[in-house]
């Protein structure tokens, strides 16, 4: 019976925990800035040059939007989407604290849906560092680039 309560108990505190805040656009985990890095088709060991640079702006505690460019192969898409909280983090304006908050931009060119680009800050063993995949809307493009990884370049805001 003491063991029923106990869980009962852990669990109403755990429920209870209040959500970490995030600073938008601050935090070095929020897609903001000039990123380069490289993309990497499939398997195989060659990598290609790429090139984000993002504004991101608060929305609410559960989203920020993020708008900006990509350059890769030469050609230029107008990214915009937005980052997203998970249930035990909450973005805010103005607050020190950071998180693992993922983001996933649409590419476009001339206003037309290219495909998406979509990640995750990499980890503090990497600071800066964000990483992710490349999803192709046109048959001709459609390589699965199992990876893309870039690193801030401009100062964190």
């Amino acid at each position: 019976m003491r063991l029923l309560a106990g869980l009962i108990l852990l669990g109403t505190l755990s429920a209870c925990s209040p959500r970490e805040p995030v600073m938008v656009p601050t935090d070095a985990r929020v897609l903001h800035g000039t990123f380069e890095g490289t993309a990497k088709p499939g398997n195989a060991q060659t990598t290609e040059p790429l090139r984000l640079e993002t504004t991101a702006t608060y929305k609410n505690q559960e989203t920020y939007e993020i708008s900006g460019t990509l350059t890769f192969r030469n050609e230029q898409y107008v990214v915009k989407g937005e980052g997203q909280a998970n249930e035990a983090h909450a973005f805010k304006p103005q607050t020190t604290r950071r998180i693992f908050p993922t983001w996933t931009l649409q590419l476009l060119q001339g206003g037309i849906y290219k495909g998406r680009m979509s990640g995750l800050f990499s980890g503090s063993s990497q600071p800066q560092r964000h990483g992710g995949y490349i999803a192709w809307a046109e048959e001709e493009k459609a390589e699965d680039y199992s990876s893309v990884e870039f690193t801030r370049v401009t100062a964190q805001p």
